[in-house]
């Protein structure tokens, strides 16, 4: 049984045995999905605790660093959502062979809230040294220049508005 049996299984607790296990089963179906004609489980989790984010997020974590966690079990302890609220899964980063992680925003929410933040101001011409300053903080990530390019141009037409 995994982690996430586990926490299936303490959802339903007045089941026992292979009732309990016929139910993990069942739920576990209504979890299943195709990806490049594999089958997977897919589940809502709300991250817990990821003690090992920072060395992940560093630069350039050394080889050795990343080694000693994959070995020792790193992993990211979720809540299954909709299960218990509660009981946490641990997903070990090397017994998952695929992972995709989402961040759920509200509509108006936008992915980061720390990046854009643009003076309020009538000159455009203003925005250009923000704007250049963040784009290098970003460092090439896909999605946060589209952001922040998203950002930039609606601060650039309030902007014009105001002239």
């Amino acid at each position: 049984m995994n982690a996430f049996d586990s926490v299936i299984g303490r959802s339903s607790p007045g089941l026992y045995g292979s009732a309990r296990l016929e139910q993990i089963e069942h739920m576990k179906r209504r979890h299943v999905i195709t990806r490049d004609r594999e089958t997977c489980h897919e589940f809502s989790v709300r991250v817990r605790h990821y003690p090992e984010r920072m060395v992940f997020e560093s630069h350039n974590p050394t080889e050795s660093a990343i080694d000693s966690l994959w070995n020792h079990g790193a992993g990211i302890n979720v809540l299954v959502c909709g299960y218990s609220k509660h009981s946490t899964a641990l997903i070990k980063l090397k017994n998952i062979p695929h992972l995709e992680v989402f961040r759920q925003t509200r509509e108006g929410e936008v992915l980061n809230d720390d990046l854009g933040n643009f003076p309020q101001c009538s000159n455009p011409d203003n925005l250009v040294d923000p704007f250049l300053k963040q784009m290098s903080s970003v460092r090439g990530c896909t999605d946060s220049t589209v952001e922040l390019l998203m950002k930039f141009y609606r601060s650039d037409s309030q902007a014009k508005l105001k002239q």
